[in-house]
């Protein structure tokens, strides 16, 4: 019995001409590049709160897009503590961590630099927080909600 023979086929399958997104997506073409984008201010506004129900953020200056669970989201107040490893998780996660790092000059006498390089917990209004909601210009529920999100994070 003999080997089969090779055969090789090309076969050019376009992208369908008409392409249409559904509820809150969004389909966008731009020099022959595709994109599928979630626009998740299409959604219809949540009456309540489900402990299973996620929220999307999407950082407006990177364009980068995370989630939270619905339940972790507080008042509005940062309240508790986090751990250093937590809040720096948070930090990148949103924002762009080489900025903090810039901004913490090294400086014996200084507690932001201090905290950064030994401490091990961040509290609302502590020198690494202060920092943190000065360099991003953070409003105070941003900075909760930075709080919020770092606490979800494993320590």
């Amino acid at each position: 019995m003999s080997l089969p023979a090779n055969i090789r086929i090309n076969v050019r399958v376009p992208f369908p001409t008409y392409v249409q997104g559904v509820a809150f997506i969004g389909v966008n073409k731009a020099n022959g590049i595709w994109s599928i984008v979630p626009d998740y201010r299409r959604l219809a506004p949540s009456i309540g709160i489900a402990p299973t129900q996620m929220v999307a953020l999407q950082d407006s200056i990177t364009g980068v897009w995370s989630y939270i669970p619905a339940s972790s989201l507080s008042s509005g107040s940062a309240s508790g503590s986090v751990t250093k490893r937590q809040w720096f998780e948070a930090v990148a996660s949103l924002y762009n961590m080489n900025t903090l790092l810039s901004a913490v000059t090294a400086n014996a006498n200084n507690a932001a630099w201090i905290q950064f390089n030994a401490g091990a917990i961040v509290i609302s209004g502590d020198p690494l927080s202060t920092l943190t909601q000065s360099v991003f210009a953070l409003s105070g529920a941003q900075l909760a909600a930075l709080f919020t999100l770092a606490a979800t994070l494993s320590p």
